[in-house]
This record gives C-alpha cells, structure tokens and sequence, in this order.
C-alpha cells in the first residue's frame, strides 16, 4: 500500500516547516518496513503543549537469538523533521511487558547514540530504525507476561547510559508521552491465545523470566522458553484435553504465523532482488549506451586517419617525383658548369623581365664604378677633374637606366622601389 498521499496531506495541514524532506525521508523508511504506516495522533511535551503530529505505527523486524520477532514501535515526527530527531517509543501489546535496558526505560522511550547525534542531511528516519534494529537484537525491549501477572512498579532509570544520551525523568515515564496508545498496528493473524502449554511438573507460573527472556511474539511471534541456563527438562506428563486442545491450537497459530512471516521475508527478498537486477540492468544499458557512443567516435577517427593516410601517401609519391626531378638537374647542371655562359644561366620568361634584369645588371655596374673612382681619387690615383668628368658622365647614364628600369617595372606590374632611391 502506498501512503504517499496520506503523507502529503498530512504534511501540508501540519505545521511542519520542511514538507518535501519530510515528504522524502517518511517514504523511504515506510517502503523498506512494511510493516509500519503513518498515522497523526496528539503529542503533550513536558511543558504541557500539545502538537499534532505525524506518528509512525507499527512493527519492526528483529533477529534475536535466531529467531525473528515483530516489536511494536511508535516513531514520532516532530515539526522540525528531519532536520531533528525523531521521538521513538516501544509500545508493547497486552501480552507483553518492557524489559529495561541502558537503552530502553520503563516507560519505552528509546535512548540510542543515533538519535542524540542526529544530523540535520545526514542522518534519516530509514537509517535510524536500522540501527534500532541491530540495538534491539542484542537488547531486546520486551518480553512475555507471565499468566495472571500484574505489571511490574515503576523501577528507578535503568544505569549505564552511555555519555549524551538524555536521561529519563524520574517516576519512570519521558519528558514527553503519547497521550493514548490508540492506532497501535494490529497483527493480520487472530489475537486470542490460549495460555500457554507448562508441562506437569512445573510450576503453574508462566517459564519466561522477567528480566531476561525476550517476548516470543505474543499474536504470533514465534514462541520460545529461554532459560540462563541449560537444564534437561523431565518427561511430561500427558496434558488433560483440555490443555492438549489449546497445544494445537498454538500449534496451529505458530504455524500460520510462521508461514506468514516466512512468506513476507520471501516477498520483500524478492523485491530486493529484483530491484536489485533492476539496477544492474540500467547500469548496464548506460554502459552499453556509453560504448555504443565510443565505438561511434573510434570509427569516425579510424576513417579520417584512414583519409589522412591517403593524402599524405599521395603527397610523398609527389614530393619523391620532384625529388628525383630536382637530383637529375643538379647532375645535369654539375657536368655543364664548366661549358655554361654566365649570360644564360639566368633565363627569363618574357622579354620585358630580360629588359628589367638587363638594366638592373647595367645601373648597379655604374654604382660600383662610381665606388671604385671615388676610392682612386682618395689614393691620388686620378686627378680631381678626369674624376669629375667620368663621374658626370656616369651619373646621367645611371639616371637614364633608373628611369627605365623604373617604367618596365611598371609596365610588368612589379610594385616597390627596387633600387631604394
């Protein structure tokens, strides 16, 4: 059954301040024990205040000395949930009794370190009733009340509480109490038990010590006699009818209940399970799904390489053509170099390239006659006016072949000054 909708009503007509985390960590803990379910019942705190608040019912399964038992818990939700604590209460039914402990007083409040180092985003409610669980397996609650036994006087706070733990108030009872135990859960099983079966030579009173047997599970839970010691028990006498019919009768009850427990562990097994493989097989689907998308991206990279590796073989078959072109021209080029006229070493491709370099070759040779004379004259090798003369001459001749040059560089479209005049 889902109580997703009773949450959500309940969260919003209540004063709770943290409806989704609320929402949240109640859902959680309700679909790992299936065994509780919410309810809203009146809280009186110690000051007298009474809140209307969202209550966890039911029972809790616990493995204690081998045997599974059902202990009824209340589990109450402040407003402030969950960034506080919970309040947990054991409720122990008709048949049963609290048996103390340095976790548990005698009015059932619960004292356990997870509760008292409660963590707001840390801690939850489905964590916290795991760890009751483990407690509660090593220090059971409750226990079974004898026949026609009366319940006990308060006894004083049971000692070795841990440090932090909050201690419970005096007379027995917590600093805050249901004020009625109504909306207990109630077993799906029929809830009259016959007394039970004592062999004849025992006394009349229940076997179940007070202090340390845990409860076999009154309406159903399983029933075990648990001693501090091992003893041999003597040969029983045949039970009267009477008692022999209420033996079947338990036998019967025991059977049902073992069957019904045996058959809620084998379903929440397999809902484990299957959630389980569920799980798996999405976590495999996204690795599927991520190796899919890799395997994509290797063939892409395998087909551009395999691309690149074309061109670049075709671009070295080319490089080695020229390669050998350029070898053959150089050999060519060494067995001609001594019949080779220097005017045809440099061979244009158009007569006005030819005209250029020509002109080029002409103006720079009169740059360097002109270097040349105006070294002589310094060394007194000519005379300053055969000196003056050539130059004059010379200079002319130079500024006709620039401005030549100039107009065929034009002409051939070439852009710059070449000669840096």
């Amino acid at each position: 059954m889902s109580y997703e909708v009773f949450v959500n009503e309940r969260l919003k007509s209540k004063s709770y301040i943290h409806k989704n985390e609320a929402k949240k960590d109640i859902l959680n803990a309700l679909r790992a024990f299936g065994d509780l379910h919410p309810d809203e019942d009146i809280y009186v705190h110690t000051d007298g205040s009474r809140r209307d608040l969202i209550c966890l019912k039911g029972t809790i399964p616990v493995n204690y000395k081998g045997s599974t038992y059902n202990i009824p818990i209340q589990i109450w939700l402040l407003s402030s949930h969950p960034f506080n604590a919970p309040l947990v209460f054991v409720r122990p039914t008709a048949n049963m009794l609290i048996k103390p402990n340095k976790h548990v007083d005698n009015s059932g409040k619960v004292y356990m370190p997870y509760l008292s180092e409660w963590r707001a985003q840390k801690s939850d409610t489905y964590s916290m009733i795991n760890m009751l669980c483990m407690i509660f397996a090593e220090f059971c609650p409750v226990y079974s009340k004898p026949a026609g036994q009366r319940a006990p006087p308060q006894q004083p706070r049971p000692s070795g509480y841990p440090p932090g733990y909050p201690a419970p108030s005096g007379g027995g009872g917590p600093p805050g109490y249901p004020t009625h135990n109504a909306g207990m859960p109630q077993p799906n099983y029929p809830m009259q038990r016959p007394p039970a079966y004592q062999p004849a030579n025992l006394p009349s009173y229940t076997p179940y010590p007070s202090t340390s047997t845990p409860y076999p599970a009154t309406s159903g839970y399983p029933q075990q006699q648990q001693q501090h010691h091992t003893t041999t028990q003597a040969p029983a006498r045949p039970p009267p009818p009477a008692t022999r019919q209420e033996s079947v009768i338990k036998d019967e009850h025991l059977r049902l209940s073992l069957l019904s427990t045996a058959e809620d562990k084998l379903k929440r097994r397999v809902k484990e399970v299957f959630q389980m493989g569920q799980d798996e097989l999405q976590i495999l689907e996204t690795k599927k799904s991520d190796l899919s998308k890799g395997n994509q991206t290797l063939q892409d990279m395998v087909r551009r390489m395999t691309d690149e590796k074309g061109n670049l073989d075709s671009n070295v078959t080319i490089l080695e053509e020229k390669n050998r072109d350029l070898e053959n021209m150089l050999e060519k080029l060494e067995k001609d170099s001594e019949n080779m006229n220097i005017d045809e070493a440099v061979i244009t491709i158009a007569p006005l390239y030819n005209q250029i370099l020509k002109l080029f070759a002409e103006e720079n040779a009169i740059e360097d006659t002109m270097y040349y004379l105006s070294d002589a004259l310094r060394r007194g090798v000519i005379e300053s006016e055969i000196f003056l003369k050539t130059v004059r001459d010379l200079s002319r001749k130079q500024f006709m072949l620039r401005a030549t040059l100039q107009k065929a560089r034009a002409t051939a479209g070439l852009s710059g000054n070449l000669l840096g005049h």
